[in-house]
């Protein structure tokens, strides 16, 4: 039975339901090394947020002096600097030490995001099956750590279509396999 709201007492509702069925699949817990390199992966996407934010920032400021940055991060980050000594482009001074600090402020936190993703590849390389997910075209490091930390074994799901649904697939099937859809 659906409920709407999520309180103590629809959790703990819950949690009685489910101790009376006997079929439904236990949830693994996590290991230590999953917990890490999800805590890796919430604090890096933070920062990523945070640093786009911040390079929107520059550009709608720049831009309101006339100075229009094209689109991307490494452009930005060649640019800014020459922008800044340009003392014929318009900018104020208050604004040249504006741009300045959010310069900064991105090459730290661009600094942290490599530095995260230097240590999300580390402890992912020491898992067995990083390899064979890294072999898997659009998997790259971050992907493929995303998937270790949430997976783990894959022990869990007894078949294909199990982790299908658990990633959110759900087939529909026709009358043929060839007219069958993903929803």
């Amino acid at each position: 039975m659906a409920r709407r709201q999520k309180n103590d007492a629809n959790d703990a509702l819950a949690i009685c339901e489910a101790a009376f069925r006997p079929n439904i699949h236990a949830v693994p817990i996590k290991t230590r090394e999953q917990r890490d390199i999800k805590a890796l992966r919430t604090v890096r996407s933070t920062l990523v947020v945070r640093r786009t934010a911040t390079v929107n920032q520059v550009r709608a400021l720049a831009a309101e002096y006339g100075v229009i940055f094209p689109k991307g991060l490494k452009t930005l980050q060649e640019q800014l600097p020459a922008t800044l000594e340009d003392a014929d482009n318009g900018l104020s001074t208050v604004i040249r030490g504006l741009l300045q600090g959010l310069y900064d402020d991105i090459k730290i936190i661009s600094r942290d995001i490599d530095s995260l993703t230097d240590e999300l590849t580390r402890l992912a390389k020491h898992h067995p099956r990083y390899q064979a997910l890294l072999k898997i075209p659009g998997f790259g490091p971050i992907v493929t750590a995303s998937v270790l930390s949430e997976l783990g074994t894959g022990e869990q799901f007894t078949n294909g279509r199990q982790f299908s649904a658990w990633c959110g697939f759900v087939w529909f099937p026709a009358s043929t396999v060839a007219e069958g859809r993903l929803h």
